[in-house]
Parts: C-alpha cells; structure tokens; sequence
C-alpha cells in the first residue's frame, strides 16, 4: 500500500495514524511452506497456496481452493490503526474464480473498535461465484475516533477455487460542506426508517449519527456514494446484523431465476438420504434469494426429497443445518413443513413487545395469518405422526437457519445436538429505498413456541465437539450422537 502522507491544506481533514502498512499486498513474499508471508489463513478445510503460474501480475498470487468438505476458507492481514475524526478509505483487489458453487468468493474487511465491528464487507451480497477472469472489486468504507484496527482479506465460501492479488489500500479525502439536498433527502429517509425500525432504537443517538453521516456525504453525488456511509450507519446500531443490498444487488436478488442474460443463478439445495436403514437425514443449506420462482423451487425440492425417503418408513429424522448460512427461511419452513409439522413454530417479537408469528400450514410457511411461500401441487404429509426429530447446528448456522432452529425447539420428542449457532437470531425487515436499493434492517428477535427470546448464540441440548470436515462423513461425532438417542426413543 503506498504511504499516505500528510495534507496541510486545510479543506482536507488531517490523517490518522496506521502502526504498519498493508505488507506483501502482491503476495510476492513467501516464507518457508511457500505461503505468502503475514497473511494468516483460518483454520478451516481449504487449501491456501501461492500460485506462480495464475496471477495478475508479478510471480504469484494467493489461491483458495476447497477439499470438498464445506464450509468456507479466508485469509486475512491486521492493520492497527487510530484517528480522532472521521475519514473515508478504499480497499481494492483482483480476484479471478473457476466453478465457484454452493457459496461465493469475495475480498474480505473488517473495522474493529475495540471488540466492537465498525464495518464489515466480504462481498456476499455480491455473490460473485461460477468462472469469472481477473477482475477489480474495491471496498469503500469509514472509520471514525473509535477505530482501533482494520482487518483485511478474502475468502471463499463452498466448492471451487479463487485467486486473489494485487491489494491496495488508500484514503479518500473529502472535504468539510454540506452535502446537496437531493444527498440530505436521502440520508434523511434512511435514518428515519432506522429511528423507528431499528430493535437497537434506543441505545442510539440519531441526531448525531445523521450529523456524521453529513459530513461524510460532503462530495457524495448519487445515492451510490452513499452506499458506505449507510453501511457505516448501520454498524454503528450494533445489532450485528443489518445490511445494505444496492440497487443493482437488490434487482439480481429478486431475479435469480431469470440472472444476468437469461441464465439462473444456481441455488444449492438440500440433499438427503436413508442412514442405517432407519433414519431420515436431510442437509439444508442458505438460500439467498428473494425471487418467487426460486423460493417455491427450493421448497418443492425439499418436500420431494422428503417425500422420497419417506417412502423408506424411517422411524426418525435428522435435520442437519450446519452449513446453513441463513438467507430467506420462508422456503426453508415451507420445504421443511411435514418434518417440522403444522403451526404456529415461533415468533418475532419487535422493540415493543408487538409479536408476529411464523410456521407452516397446508403447503405454505406463514407470517401470522398470511402465506408467504407455497409449495406446488398437494403438500406432503409423513407417513408416521410426531416422529422423533434429531437437530444439527454448529457456528456456522446462522440468521434464517437459526429461524429454523427456533422452529424446532419445544416441539415434541425433538432434541438437538452439535455446536451454539453463530447468534443471528434477530429478525431482518426489508425496507425499499427510492433509489430502488434495499435495507435490511435488524428490528425484531426470535422467539420460540412457548415465546422465550433469543437473540444470541443457540445452545444445543447436547454439546458434541466436530471439526469441517467430520460434518455429514461417515465419523460424523454429532450424527453418532443423534443416532444414539433416535434409537432410544
């Protein structure tokens, strides 16, 4: 990263302060495995390598590739940092992917105040996955007095390979005016929607965050140079939660079965099949996607493969959602329905008090009295009644496989095994802005059958202890364990 040096002219604000630079961005330096030096990859079941003969530029660059376990793979570099107002920066990166599937490959940042996250990106709801050639994604964002350090990298999440090289990162000076009004109309909008909607609504002080906000959308033209300081806003709420799909995200997200030219976007499904001759075992992964189509696709999926082993007359069933990364749990209920069986399986209850609840009946997932998404044809009823239940989960269920999770809870002659989820349990409300991007704002938490709250990690009634690659082999620890007790009963 090249050294940003210090501006006298007063229009500008003056610079922070980073203890290191971003150090071997090109990944040219290796150490003695010959992996890129001071990039620490996660522990997870991935390969990390320097490549020399797929690069953009110089010798090599980092390579990402999966060993068909799941899950996904990230390295990343921290920089400490500190200012004492607010400033703007830009992250850039080249990435080539090859069959990126079941997942997405993205560069990845992380601003931290403290223990606190100031602002996070990597890139998901850009979902940039399949074949694509060398390409620039930058990264805007902005840290303010709080910043303590700034964490950077990429990651890949499901099957597939991405390459990354050639990171940058620099300040964007702005200066200090006010921002056009057509800009404060827009900043205005959003922060009333957060005012009122926000669960974390009264522990922030909204005249000041849109008073930052304004400084920061000095030079902004458009509602797109907006984008970061909304991000920014919403990090600030705290809620862990909330995001900001832009305008061209949002159309993609609402049209997934049609996707760029025609072509859908493929969507992983759930798979399943009979395990010692007497069980039931269903996987279920994310599902992102806002598209009528896609929904009902996924859950007539789900409901036929339910329907397949059914045929079998297992005496029990496990629920896996481990790889479940949330997304849009109104298919995932539908699909799920005859297992998890018919009513009322939770609640979301808002910042007062007001509850609306979800579940499944006849075919179709339900929001209080309304039908949200809806099997096709006749919706399949098991063949036994109340059938034992096993559930899965682990730290990467999260958000809507967490609605999921709820929705099993306090049901009869049902237990769950595995890892606390990763503590999305909030409701995300979507909220439509007049630049046709999207908020989806964090305002209500999940409650269960008999309305006990939620919000956090979720603890399963039995902790079994796995790693990534153990999850749906044949050592499984926590099918073992699921196993066990579905036979007792």
């Amino acid at each position: 990263m090249r050294r940003i040096y210090l501006l006298c002219a007063f229009i500008y604000l003056s610079l922070g302060i980073f203890a290191q630079d971003l150090i071997n961005p090109d990944f040219e330096s290796l150490d003695e495995n010959r992996s890129p030096k001071f990039w620490k990859p996660n522990s997870q079941p991935f390969n990390f390598l320097s490549d020399s003969s797929v690069k953009i530029s110089g010798n090599y660059s980092m390579l990402i590739q999966d060993k068909g376990l799941g899950g996904y793979g990230a390295f990343s570099q921290r920089i400490d940092y500190n200012t004492d107002q607010i400033r703007k920066f830009r992250l850039s990166g080249y990435m080539k992917t090859e069959e990126v599937s079941e997942g997405f490959a993205g560069l990845w940042l992380t601003v931290y105040a403290g223990e606190k996250v100031l602002f996070f990106d990597n890139m998901g709801n850009q979902a940039v996955n399949g074949t694509h050639d060398w390409t620039k994604y930058e990264v805007e964002f902005y840290v303010d007095e709080t910043v303590s350090n700034i964490v950077i990298g990429g990651l890949m999440a499901g099957k597939g390979k991405a390459w990354f090289d050639d990171y940058h990162l620099e300040e964007i000076l702005f200066k200090r005016k006010p921002p056009k009004d057509s800009i404060t109309q827009y900043l205005n909008e959003v922060v009333e929607i957060l005012r009122v909607h926000s669960l974390m609504r009264d522990s922030v002080d909204f005249d000041k965050l849109l008073s930052m906000a304004k400084i920061m959308a000095a030079e902004a033209q458009n509602p797109p140079d907006v984008y970061p300081i909304i991000r920014y806003m919403l990090n600030r709420l705290g809620d862990n939660h909330s995001f900001l799909l832009e305008a061209e995200r949002a159309k993609a997200w609402a049209n997934t079965s049609t996707g760029d030219e025609g072509k859908p976007v493929e969507i992983p499904q759930a798979r399943g099949e009979i395990i010692q001759n007497d069980f039931g075992y269903i996987t279920m992964p994310g599902l992102g996607s806002g598209d009528p189509k896609t929904l009902t696709d996924f859950a007539d999926s789900l409901q036929n493969l339910i329907r397949r082993l059914d045929k079998e007359k297992p005496k029990a069933w496990i629920v896996d959602l481990r790889n479940n990364t949330g997304g849009n749990c109104w298919p995932m209920l539908a699909g799920i329905g005859p297992v998890m069986g018919e009513g009322v399986s939770g609640y979301f209850i808002d910042v007062e008090g007001n509850k609306t609840s979800w579940g499944y009946k006849k075919g179709s997932s339900r929001s209080a009295k309304s039908k949200v998404t809806r099997v096709t044809g006749k919706p399949y009823k098991l063949s036994q009644k109340n059938v034992p239940v096993a559930v899965l989960t682990g730290p990467s269920t999260a958000s809507s496989g967490e609605i999921v999770t709820v929705s099993f809870r306090e049901r009869p002659n049902t237990r769950s095994f595995g890892q606390p989820t990763q503590g999305l349990s909030t409701g995300n409300r979507q909220f439509r802005l007049s630049d046709g991007s999207s908020l989806f704002l964090t305002s209500s938490v999940y409650a269960d059958r008999t309305e006990h709250l939620y919000g956090h990690k979720i603890a399963p009634d039995e902790i079994i202890d796995f790693s990534a690659e153990e999850v749906g082999g044949e050592s499984d620890p926590v099918i073992e364990a699921a196993i066990d007790w579905l036979s007792k009963q």
